[in-house]
């Protein structure tokens, strides 16, 4: 089974879960180092996301499709060479930036709590330090 970490878009928070079953709680990223290859198939189930995989292992994304506030929740791939994409939920994958690009606008004091694990995890972490400079400008 492969680790997922779980960021809160509201709190910024971040748990890594290591399990079949995730349970979000409120809009979410949801981020793995699976590569997409690694999925078979993606079954939408009611409010779920199912993932079968192609070693014959399920991983089910509680709540995945409901909204909080009209934010919906995130499922992001991280392949080789820190390479991230979004999987849509519609026509497939998207290559993104960083994981930023999937957070709503939020403080810039937030922001800087996200730079220790964006950079910790390889990920380019330019564009928070560029918004964080655009928001100490403006004021």
């Amino acid at each position: 089974m492969s680790n997922f970490i779980v960021i809160e878009k509201d709190s910024l928070s971040k748990s890594t879960v290591n399990s079949a079953n995730i349970t979000l709680t409120e809009a979410s990223i949801v981020h793995t180092k699976m590569h997409r290859d690694d999925v078979a198939e993606f079954i939408r189930d009611g409010n779920n996301l199912v993932l079968k995989l192609k070693n014959g292992e399920v991983v089910v994304i509680e709540n995945f499709f409901v909204q909080y506030d009209e934010v919906a929740s995130d499922l992001v791939f991280e392949e080789d060479n820190c390479a991230l994409y979004w999987f849509d939920g519609v026509s497939g994958f998207k290559d993104i930036p960083g994981l930023e690009a999937l957070l709503p606008a939020v403080e810039g004091s937030k922001l800087i709590g996200l730079l220790p694990w964006i950079v910790g995890g390889g990920l380019v972490a330019g564009g928070i330090i560029a918004a964080t400079d655009d928001d100490d400008e403006s004021n």
